[in-house]
């Protein structure tokens, strides 16, 4: 009979062209998947890993999911479920739109600044803020901070969520 546990464990294993590794030494240089960047590079990158425009092989996958909304009838206890689709992306994408399976993974030595890794975290930041900008202007003709409809914002937000994994500081060495 098949480890119940083996299976749990295999589900929680993300693939590796879905995990965008960034790396802030002890000498705060950037190494992103193991190669030296700068900030203004990452920024694109990490943007390119989000959005995988071009459906790369290497970038992360896309899985087809419907963008569900807070369901304004919903009430504790009662029969309205607590999200509904949200229309326009129920009407748009019938069969769901391609929401991002990647993470990005933010890590640093113990010995980075924290001048750095606060710079490093708002590129990161800023390149999701693009992309969402990107997809609200494609879908609702205005960028992401310009959306007056909470649902709106909203359903940017589910259809490109941000993903940063912040792991504990650890000593990796290296200048």
């Amino acid at each position: 009979m098949p480890d119940p546990n083996q299976k749990q464990q295999e589900d929680v294993k993300i693939k590796k062209r879905n995990i965008f590794v960034v790396l802030i030494n002890k000498s705060d240089r950037l190494l992103v998947n193991g190669q030296d960047m700068d900030l203004t590079e990452l920024k694109r990158k990490a943007k390119e890993f989000i959005t995988n425009p071009n459906r790369v092989e290497d970038l992360p996958e896309f899985e087809n999911k419907p963008i569900l909304i807070a369901n304004p009838e919903y009430v504790p206890g009662g029969d309205a479920p607590q999200k509904i689709p949200h229309p326009h992306f129920q009407r748009k994408y019938p069969e769901g739109f391609p929401i991002s399976k990647g993470v990005i993974s933010l890590q640093n030595d113990r010995g980075t600044s924290y001048k750095r890794y606060i710079e490093v975290q708002n590129v990161l930041v800023a390149a999701y803020n693009e992309a969402r900008d990107e997809l609200a202007k494609q879908e609702f003709g205005v960028p992401f901070n310009k959306l007056l409809n909470q649902d709106d914002v909203d359903a940017i937000r589910v259809a490109i969520p941000q993903r940063i994994s912040e792991a504990e500081p650890k000593n990796y060495g290296g200048n």
